[in-house]
């Protein structure tokens, strides 16, 4: 499954850290109290949070990629209403061999937590989800951004872990508590060229740049259309890491600290590291 970001430099693997999951309100008796009105949730985790996306209550089947990449299927709730509604049932993905359309079906069980009720447009609505799936696939999770008020994109992580596009759409990062990245190239015209970073928490900077991509060789092995855009003039900060929107280029720094201001800058033409 397309979830996890990679960066690779000659033989070199980096690849992101398993997002949080959202687990520890499963066991509290609070977290499981009604509230006092019906809770809906988005109906297409691809889509933006607008007017657009509609609100359901208990779906049996949830988009996780535009391109039918993943989907979950035949999901049975139970604690709908509560501050924290479970449902499990199938995942079905793509292998993407040699794309997510003709790729070979992976049906496997999936859990799928939903969390956080917030107000949106009159309504309670869930602005938190988790799913598990069994290993080797990975966990996803995430919260709309901001909470409260909910805004147009999903947060990947839940509590800490973020990922968003840069203006124009041409650069996607994503900061987790471990390790935070940034990448160009893709998606794109097939075999362009990709450029991408990841920034440690001890402030190491790892730079990449593939001429020509392959299966063997890429910055960066997927990518999310439907992650906020980080407008030009707004930064977001999770953990330590703090990520800055200019007008052509998007700033990555450590934000205290004694490695603060080590980080990379990252445009559609060029990739650096900072102090």
């Amino acid at each position: 499954m397309r979830l996890r970001h990679w960066i690779r430099v000659g033989s070199t693997i980096v690849v992101g850290a398993g997002l949080a999951a959202f687990l520890g309100v499963l066991s509290s008796p609070v977290a499981r109290a009604k509230t006092s009105a019906p809770v809906y949730f988005f109906s297409n985790n691809a889509e933006p949070i607008n007017s657009h996306n509609p609100l359901v209550m208990r779906p049996s089947g949830f988009i996780l990629f535009l391109d039918g990449q993943w989907v979950l299927q035949q999901l049975h709730w139970t604690g709908w209403g509560s501050s924290v509604a479970r449902a499990t049932g199938i995942s079905n993905s793509s292998n993407d061999i040699p794309n997510a359309a003709a790729g070979k079906r992976i049906k496997t069980w999936a859990d799928m937590t939903l969390s956080s009720p917030v107000q949106w447009r009159g309504h309670q609505v869930y602005s938190c989800f988790n799913i598990l799936v069994p290993p080797p696939a990975s966990d996803l999770s995430g919260c709309v951004l901001p909470k409260p008020p909910i805004g147009n994109g999903w947060l990947d992580g839940g509590a800490g872990g973020v990922d968003f596009l840069a203006p124009g759409q041409k650069v996607w990062c994503g900061i987790t508590s471990a390790q935070s990245f940034c990448a160009m190239g893709a998606p794109g015209p097939a075999n362009a060229p990709q450029r991408g970073a990841t920034l440690d928490n001890d402030g190491k900077v790892t730079l990449c740049y593939v001429p020509v991509p392959s299966l063997g060789a890429a910055c960066v092995q997927n990518w999310d259309t439907g992650a906020p855009i980080l407008r030009v003039g707004q930064e977001i900060r999770a953990d330590n890491v703090l990520c800055k929107s200019g007008r052509s280029a998007i700033v990555c720094t450590i934000a205290s600290g004694s490695h603060k201001g080590k980080g990379f800058l990252i445009s559609a033409k060029v990739v650096r590291q900072l102090a």
